[in-house]
């Protein structure tokens, strides 16, 4: 799962452990791309994630890391991620479809929050595991988290947890209504991936922002204290394939559903704990 991933490269991080040998997710290899990038760690002795730095090493099932900075470059990059990981259910072309669906959606909201709110640039990467049928998206930026985000339009919310929880909120972080001119099919920002991960079943969604977490995971919702400060935000979501196609829906009429849905983790298991 996302939240243990990530405790896991949090702490082999904060113990200088090798990473040599170590399998790396999109969101360990974001990770360390940031602290790279931000002079916190100086390097990383891992074959694959050397060859997830290098563009040119675009594989059947993930894309490298790749730089997210400017608007106009997004559609393209939402395209290309979308494409490589589509491309692994051929055959199933009702399925292909809602995933395709599923994840234009996500991914164009993730990599349009960077763009629209972060006021700095990020890197994004994603993953499919034939064998467990899961889809991994990861988005990171160097910005300035989300509570410094929010707290000018929100006076009452006073930690990152707090900015998490309303960031959520439907509408909150929408990415900009138009593009090129022309109205998106989209808006209601990490509200409505919120609401696919829910509907779709043992899906997960991730945010992370400076020294904080919430890993919302089918109906449960966990807070994360980070032994340190990742300087930015962290967005990742995995998706389960097999879920996916157990829904009798299309994934747009999901979607559609989900921009009416106010029901929000009041009355959801929540949990609290600390990564050491």
């Amino acid at each position: 799962m996302l939240h243990q991933d990530l405790n896991k490269i949090l702490t082999q991080i904060q113990n200088q452990d090798t990473l040599e040998k170590e399998f790396l997710t999109p969101l360990k290899v974001l990770i360390l791309k940031s602290f790279l990038t931000q002079s916190k760690i100086h390097e990383i002795l891992n074959s694959y994630f050397d060859n997830m730095n290098r563009l040119s090493c675009a594989g059947k099932t993930y894309t490298p890391i790749q730089k997210v900075n400017q608007r106009g470059e997004i559609e393209s990059l939402t395209k290309q991620i979308v494409q490589t990981i589509v491309s692994q259910l051929s055959g199933k072309e009702d399925l292909a479809k809602d995933l395709k669906d599923c994840l234009n959606y996500v991914v164009s909201e993730l990599l349009n929050n960077v763009a629209d709110h972060s006021g700095s640039y990020g890197w994004t990467m994603a993953q499919y595991y034939p064998t467990k049928r899961i889809v991994e998206v990861a988005v990171i930026d160097m910005g300035c988290g989300f509570l410094r985000r929010l707290s000018s339009k929100f006076l009452n919310i006073k930690s990152e947890i707090e900015a998490i929880d309303e960031a959520v909120k439907k509408g909150i972080t929408a990415s900009m209504p138009t593009i090129y001119g022309s109205e998106r099919n989209s808006g209601f920002g990490l509200f409505i991936i919120l609401s696919l991960a829910k509907q779709i079943g043992n899906s997960e969604l991730l945010v992370v922002s400076n020294d904080s977490a919430v890993s919302f995971y089918n109906h449960t919702r966990e807070e994360i204290r980070l032994p340190f400060s990742i300087d930015g935000s962290l967005i990742c979501f995995s998706l389960d394939v097999n879920k996916l196609e157990e829904i009798e829906y299309d994934i747009d009429v999901l979607i559609n559903f989900s921009r009416f849905e106010d029901e929000e983790f009041a009355d959801d298991e929540s949990e609290e704990f600390e990564i050491f």
